[in-house]
Formats: C-alpha cells, sequence, structure tokens
C-alpha cells in the first residue's frame, strides 16, 4: 500500500505530512515574532473562520529571525473538523512512499514528541518525522 506524504523544511530539518490531510500551500508575508511566541502569529481567515498560524521553527524552539521569509509557506490542514494554518521554512514536494517504509515512532519518546510526530519515514538519507498536527493541540 503507498502513502502520500508532503515533504518540507523547518529550521533546515525535514518533515512529512499526510498529504490527505493538506488543503492547500500559499506563500506568505506572515511575519516573524520575536522570541518563542509561536501563537501570535496572526490568522487566516478560511471559509468565514478565523485559522491560527502556527509557527513551527519557533514551536520547535528555534527564535532566531535568520528564515529566508521569501521561501516560508503556510500549509493549510483540516484536522478533526478544524484547520490549522502552519507556517514552514520550505516546501519541497509531495511523495508516494511505501507504507512499509513508515514506523511508528520508537516508544522512548514520550510527550509532545510523541503527540506530534507518532510516524518516522525510513529513507536512504535517514528518518523523517511525519507530523501529526492534532498533536500540536496538545502542547499548545
Amino acid at each position: 500500500m503507498m502513502q502520500r506524504l508532503v515533504l518540507f523544511q523547518v529550521s533546515g530539518r525535514r518533515f512529512g505530512l499526510d498529504m490527505a490531510l493538506t488543503k492547500s500551500i500559499e506563500a506568505t508575508n506572515v511575519p516573524q515574532a520575536r522570541g518563542a511566541d509561536w501563537r501570535n502569529r496572526g490568522t487566516l481567515v478560511v471559509d468565514g473562520e478565523e485559522v491560527p498560524i502556527y509557527d513551527l521553527a519557533a514551536i520547535m524552539g528555534d527564535v532566531t529571525l535568520t528564515h529566508d521569509s521569501r521561501n516560508r509557506k503556510v500549509m493549510l490542514v483540516k484536522v478533526q473538523g478544524r484547520y490549522l494554518a502552519l507556517l514552514v521554512d520550505r516546501v519541497e514536494r509531495a511523495v508516494e512512499v511505501d507504507s512499509d517504509l513508515v514506523e511508528s515512532l520508537p516508544p522512548i519518546f514520550r510527550g509532545p514528541s510523541r503527540h506530534c510526530f507518532p510516524k518516522v519515514l525510513r529513507t536512504e538519507d535517514g528518518l523523517i518525522l511525519i507530523l501529526s498536527p492534532e498533536g500540536l493541540g496538545r502542547i499548545a
């Protein structure tokens, strides 16, 4: 069985996201907030609903202001009937991978790591964490 993923980068690290959750990917001019205030990136209006923008670099502890804003994108995802806007540094591409290459995160990881990244993709270049957007709600 095959699985479609969107590969993206945050703070120089590669991640994946289930393509079925992705509604759109947009270029953005979202201003960078100073410090670790990742919840204060503003909102988007989608279908008449205000959608919070989550800055994944800030969530992961990268509070520098060195991100190249020309490449930053907002990935709009729908989880449990609600939209979330995820601010990422770069979107690479969509890929189709064999489901056998996707494994559960080892049980040594707990808490926020396990909530946000319950699965990993094994590739020739190493492991790619697969983001579970609903896990962001547990750490917000």
